[in-house]
């Protein structure tokens, strides 16, 4: 039996704590710069408070997430290949923004040595932790305001003058009035009741001014919103008068005559502006002749029986002349034809009318129009011995 004393274990110390922390921050260094680095790198945060949302260009994807949280986006990509310019792909093109991120890494070492009769094991396990603020920066451009401004000129209305008559009616042509009377420009005839019967300047036509405005309102997701107040101009219809380019004529009731033989019914088709109507044309009823009218005083009489004729007053000629003397209208019996198909009834309607009886007056009047009764054609006349 060997009574020797054997010789005493020998224990390996564990390394210094501050070779430990070395060794730790070395590993997350070549982890860190082990990452691969993109050449173009770009973020897109839409959704939430974002609104349409924004791009953000940044060095390596893992940033996006924390920069569209700091902004409380919904939603959130990214592309480690593109950039903000034309759309961070596949989101499509926003308002590039800068972004500012200031991280604060936090390293905790943890050492758990166990020791052994042989051998020691040391771990050490490092956690980094980075806290980010993202600064965006927008810029929004405003519309200028628009005006514009038409201008409304009526054109004016010339009125003849006639003195030794004391009175006034429209011009025979443009610019051309009747002889013995005088063209005033811009004026009409004062034709009411009791009026002076004289040309009367009319009111200057105001000028009128149409604005339109264009305002903008920013919203947050950089949408300019305009909106346009219109305002409208009122049509102004001038008011008709009475056409001086045709005769007044003076009507004659007519009948057929004794060799003449009845003149059968004829179908045509009427249009003006109140219908369109298949119309039955039946006997002539009048025959009407152009004519020229005195002014204000009446001729002298002739008495019968061989009196002595009485002095009265001399007419005079209106100084209107006649347009087509030879011109005569003839004018026929008429009624709807209601076959082979029936056509609906003449609904009565309201007119004014304005016309002159007296030479140079003009007078309105308001009628209703009941019911079709005659049509007049022009037609050419010869007086029989």
């Amino acid at each position: 039996m060997d009574n020797r004393t054997p010789p005493p274990l020998r224990r390996i110390a564990p390394p210094a704590r501050g070779r430990v922390l070395l060794l730790a921050a070395m590993v997350l260094f070549a982890v860190l710069a082990a990452r691969p680095r993109a050449e173009a790198t770009c973020c897109a945060c839409t959704g939430g408070a974002c609104g349409a949302g924004f791009c953000v260009n940044v060095q390596d994807v893992s940033e996006c997430t924390p920069i569209c949280a700091a902004a409380n986006c919904m939603n959130t990509v990214s592309n480690a290949t593109d950039s903000c310019v034309g759309g961070c792909f596949p989101a499509p093109a926003l308002p590039t923004t800068t972004a500012s991120v200031t991280a604060t890494p936090t390293t905790t070492a943890t050492i758990s040595p166990t020791p052994s009769s042989t051998s020691s094991t040391e771990t050490a396990t490092a956690t980094a932790t980075a806290t980010g603020t993202v600064t965006l920066t927008g810029t929004i451009t405003l519309t200028p305001t628009l005006t514009l401004t038409p201008t409304v000129t009526a054109t004016p209305i010339q009125c003849c003058e006639c003195p030794a008559t004391n009175s006034c009616g429209q011009p025979t042509g443009p610019s051309v009035c009747s002889a013995g009377c005088n063209l005033v420009v811009n004026s009409s005839c004062d034709s009411r009741a009791g009026g002076s019967n004289l040309c009367l300047t009319n009111t200057a036509t105001p000028t009128v001014t149409l604005t339109r405005t264009a305002s903008s309102t920013p919203t947050a997701t950089n949408t300019l919103t305009a909106t346009v107040t219109i305002t409208s101009t009122p049509t102004i219809t001038p008011t008709p008068v009475a056409p001086t380019s045709i005769d007044p004529y003076k009507c004659y009731r007519i009948k057929r005559g004794a060799t003449q033989p009845r003149i059968p019914k004829r179908i045509v088709t009427l249009v003006d502006q109140f219908e369109n109507k298949r119309t039955a044309v039946l006997k002539p009823f009048l025959i009407c002749n152009p004519i020229q009218r005195l002014s204000g005083a009446v001729p002298t009489a002739t008495p019968t029986g061989g009196a002595t004729p009485t002095a009265g007053p001399t007419g005079t000629a209106t100084p209107l002349t006649l347009i087509h003397p030879e011109a005569h209208l003839v004018c026929y019996k008429i009624r709807d034809e209601n076959k082979p198909t029936d056509q609906p009834k003449f609904k009565a309607k309201k007119v004014v009318i304005r016309d002159q009886v007296e030479p140079e007056v003009l007078s309105v009047e308001q009628y209703e129009v009941l019911i079709p009764n005659l049509v007049c054609l022009p037609a050419a006349k010869t007086i029989l011995p």
